[in-house]
């Protein structure tokens, strides 16, 4: 199998994972062994989705990267809102 084949299966099975109506917890345990295959996460930095391949972005691997990712670690989500308030508050 070479590593395009393995590429788009990932890409279904993350489609299968994103459809998936468990609970978030099971969701995350059910999961994490594909997380891993998807993603990096180099020492001290966020995780890195691995949806692109020879130029070819592959949408599930990416969705299915951010979901978990949010999941396990919340962030703010910024807003333009949110920097046009820094720009106003003279920083």
């Amino acid at each position: 199998m070479s590593y395009y084949d393995n590429q788009n299966n990932l890409n279904e099975l993350c489609y299968i994972a994103l459809k998936d109506t468990i609970d978030e917890v099971s969701w995350l345990e059910k999961y994490n062994s594909l997380y891993k295959r998807c993603s990096v996460q180099p020492e001290g930095r966020p995780s890195i989705s691995l949806a692109f391949h020879q130029g070819e972005f592959f949408e599930e691997i990416d969705e299915f990267v951010t979901k978990y990712t949010k999941l396990i670690e919340p962030v703010k989500q910024w807003t333009d809102e949110d920097y046009m308030n820094l720009t106003d508050s003279g920083i």
